[in-house]
């Protein structure tokens, strides 16, 4: 089936753009905190209107040395084989990767 993706709003790519933004503050500041970034209602909603959801890793019980947002549609998850973009941070080498 060939699907033409929709155009995303203005609003959405916003809401996104701060999302990506405040992962890359939290990566390249010295917090330890291991706590996901939050969603707003707002950004939680319109990601369910498009059928995907946001992720955010820092680490689980220490410090993740690669620290990842993620983008995930239905039935996938990051404890699942799948293909789904993802933003890694390197932080001994202080760059960031999208795979």
């Amino acid at each position: 089936m060939n699907q033409t993706a929709l155009p995303l709003s203005p609003a959405f790519k916003q809401m996104l753009h701060k999302y990506v933004e405040d992962f890359i503050v939290r990566v390249t500041s010295s917090s330890t905190s291991q706590v996901p970034i939050p969603i707003d209602a707002a950004f939680s909603l319109a990601c369910k209107d498009l059928n995907i959801w946001f992720k955010t890793s820092f680490g689980h019980g220490s410090l993740a040395e690669i620290p990842w947002l993620a983008c995930f549609a239905p039935g996938q998850s990051a404890q699942l084989e799948g293909v789904y973009p993802v933003l890694l941070y390197q932080r001994a080498t202080s760059t960031a990767s999208v795979n």
